[in-house]
């Protein structure tokens, strides 16, 4: 009875905690993070302030804790890619579509992680908070070095020991920083770059072909490209609303 109870509390604590992190994004969509209150937001969703402080010390922690769940979720996604059965090249060039769908998926994460990182809010979070965020980007970044080293061991391309750490940074900046700069920056407005994601792909294996990497299969069909991976990992098709939408803005 006792662990019955303690389940039925725990499940009541997540389901409530899951409610405030949806009704604060929705706030912070419609009037900013500077701006959210906890007082109007318990008020929102009929709780109050100190039961919104049981589960976060600060709105601070609240938006590191809103932005980690959901980069765990790209965490899953970047998951589906290393464990594809095919090339170590399509694979790191599927993380772009993975970190597309995780677009479509979410198309505020970049906004708020970009938040996040800023200084009036990392320097206000708690510690546990600060480390629950670094965990979900190191995943992901532990991703495209499994699929790296993978190709080490499997002769698809030849790196010394001193190398690695910088493949890895370059194809992480790629994959990952350019979707950041894409949806989180202003600056994209002053480039005349109507697709980037075909930049995107074109740059990424440019770089695998300077470093002779073999197997090249360096897609010329990008939206074919994209379908395929859609299909075979994500059980997707160009024929989901969501997918239709982004190719036709980004290739």
């Amino acid at each position: 009875m006792k662990n019955s109870t303690r389940e039925r509390k725990r499940k009541q604590y997540l389901e409530r905690e899951a409610l405030i992190l949806e009704t604060a994004q929705r706030m912070i969509q419609q009037h900013g993070f500077t701006n959210l209150k906890m007082s109007q937001l318990a008020a929102e969703i009929e709780y109050s302030t100190g039961t919104l402080y049981q589960h976060f010390p600060s709105k601070e922690d609240m938006l590191l804790a809103m932005t980690s769940v959901i980069g765990e979720e790209r965490n899953y996604l970047f998951d589906r890619i290393r464990d594809w059965e095919t090339l170590s090249r399509d694979r790191l060039t599927a993380l772009i579509v993975a970190e597309a769908m995780f677009v479509c998926l979410h198309p505020n994460y970049f906004e708020n992680e970009h938040l996040v990182y800023s200084d009036p809010v990392w320097s206000k979070a708690s510690p546990d908070s600060k480390e629950r965020m670094q965990k979900a980007n190191e995943a992901c970044l532990a991703v495209i070095r499994h699929i790296v080293h993978d190709a080490v061991e499997y002769g698809d391309v030849e790196l010394a020991q001193s190398e690695l750490d910088d493949t890895v940074f370059a194809l992480w900046s790629m994959v990952v920083g350019a979707h950041t700069f894409v949806h989180s920056s202003h600056s994209m407005q002053l480039l005349e770059v109507p697709k980037p994601y075909v930049v995107l792909f074109k740059t990424l294996n440019a770089y695998l072909d300077g470093l002779k990497w073999k197997n090249v299969t360096a897609p010329s069909n990008y939206v074919a490209f994209f379908n395929r991976v859609a299909q075979e990992v994500f059980n997707m098709d160009l024929k989901d609303r969501d997918v239709q939408n982004f190719c036709r803005h980004h290739f």
